[in-house]
C-alpha cells in the first residue's frame, strides 16, 4: 500500500486539488510505520538472501554472484520478521 501512495504521489493528475490530501495520507502512512517499527528493504548491492529478498531473474553483472544488482519491488519487515520480501534481480557467475 505504501508504495502505490509513493507512485500515486509522484504522479501529475488533472484533480491538482486532491495531491495535498495524497501527500498527508502518505505522511500518515508513513508515520504509522515509524510508530509500528517496519522498515523497507532496499538491498541493491547486498547478498541474496533468500529469506528477505525474492529473486525475479539473474542476469549477468560486473559484481559478484549472488549480489542483488535491481529492486523491482521494495519489500518490508517488521522486527526481524519479514512482512513481504524485496523482489529483486541478481547477479550471476560469467559463465552460468
Amino acid at each position: 500500500m505504501r508504495d502505490a501512495w509513493k507512485r500515486l504521489c509522484g504522479r501529475q493528475h488533472h484533480h491538482r486539488s486532491l495531491a495535498p490530501g495524497r501527500r498527508a495520507d502518505l505522511k500518515q502512512l508513513n508515520s504509522a510505520f515509524d510508530k509500528a517499527a517496519i522498515v523497507e528493504l532496499n538491498p541493491i548491492g547486498e547478498k541474496f538472501d533468500p529469506h528477505r529478498h525474492q529473486a525475479m531473474t539473474t542476469i549477468a553483472s560486473d559484481k559478484p554472484p549472488n549480489t542483488v544488482v535491481h529492486v523491482l519491488q521494495k519489500g518490508y519487515r517488521l522486527h526481524e520478521r519479514v512482512l513481504r520480501p524485496a523482489l529483486v534481480t541478481v547477479a550471476k557467475a560469467p559463465n552460468s
